[in-house]
C-alpha cells in the first residue's frame, strides 16, 4: 500500500514506482496533482490499475508505463491533460492492457510510442489529442484501426510497424502534413493500395525511399 504518502501534492522531481509484485493499484496516491519531471511505471508484475491517481493533472517530463504485465487499465491518470513541452510518452510491453481509454484527458504531447501491447485493441482513448510530433505505433498484435488520432492535423514522423491485425488507416484522416518521414511495414492485414491512398493524400511528405513502405499485404 502507499497510503503512508496519503498527503503527498506534488513531486518536483522523477516519480519511480519500479520492480513491485504485491502492490495492485496506486491507492495512496489520491492528493497528488503534480509530477515535476518524468513519471515512470515499470515490471510491476502485480499492478492492475493506476487508481489512486485521479487528482493527478500535470506530468512535466514524460510518461513511461512498461512492462507491468498485468496491468488492464490506465483510467487512473484521466485529469492529465500535458506532458511536458517536448517530452514523450511511452506504452510498452503491458500484455494485459486493452484500451488507452485513461488517456482520454490528453492533449498534447512530443512523442508517442506504443508498442508491444499484446492485449491492446483501439487507440480510442487518445481522441482528445490535439499535439503531437513523432508517432510510433508498432508490434501490437491486436490493434485493428488508428481510431482516436483522428485530432492531429501535422506529424514529424510516422511509424507503423508489425502490428498484425491492423487493417485501416482511416483514424488519420484529419492527417494532412508529415514533415521528416513516413515507414509503415510489416502490417499484414494492411493493404498496401490503402498505405498508397493515404499518403497521396497528405498535402506535405517527405522524401520517401521504396523501402519505407514495404511488405505489407500486397493483394487485397
Amino acid at each position: 500500500t502507499l497510503s503512508p504518502l496519503s498527503e503527498l501534492r506534488s513531486i518536483d522531481g522523477h516519480f519511480l514506482l519500479g520492480a513491485t509484485s504485491l502492490l495492485t493499484s496506486l491507492e495512496g496516491l489520491e492528493n497528488l496533482e503534480e509530477v515535476g519531471a518524468e513519471m515512470q511505471l515499470i515490471l510491476n508484475e502485480g499492478l492492475t490499475s493506476t487508481d489512486g491517481l485521479e487528482q493527478l493533472r500535470h506530468i512535466g517530463d514524460g510518461l513511461l508505463v512498461w512492462e507491468n504485465d498485468a496491468l488492464v487499465s490506465l483510467e487512473g491518470l484521466g485529469r492529465v491533460e500535458e506532458i511536458g513541452a517536448n517530452q514523450s510518452i511511452t506504452i510498452a510491453g503491458n500484455d494485459s492492457l486493452t484500451s488507452l481509454d485513461g488517456l482520454g484527458g490528453l492533449r498534447s504531447a512530443h512523442h508517442l510510442t506504443v508498442q508491444d501491447n499484446r492485449s491492446l485493441t483501439s487507440l480510442e482513448g487518445l481522441s482528445a489529442l490535439e499535439s503531437l510530433s513523432d508517432l510510433f505505433i508498432a508490434y501490437n498484435p491486436t490493434i485493428t484501426s488508428l481510431d482516436g488520432l483522428s485530432g492531429i492535423a501535422e506529424l514529424g514522423v510516422v511509424v507503423i510497424e508489425g502490428n498484425e491485425a491492423l487493417e485501416s488507416l482511416s483514424g488519420l484522416s484529419n492527417l494532412v502534413a508529415v514533415i521528416d518521414s513516413i515507414y509503415i511495414q510489416d502490417n499484414t492485414a494492411l493493404c498496401e493500395s490503402a498505405i498508397q491512398a493515404f499518403v497521396t493524400g497528405l498535402s506535405e511528405v517527405p522524401e520517401m525511399e521504396q523501402e519505407d513502405i514495404c511488405c505489407n499485404m500486397a493483394v487485397c
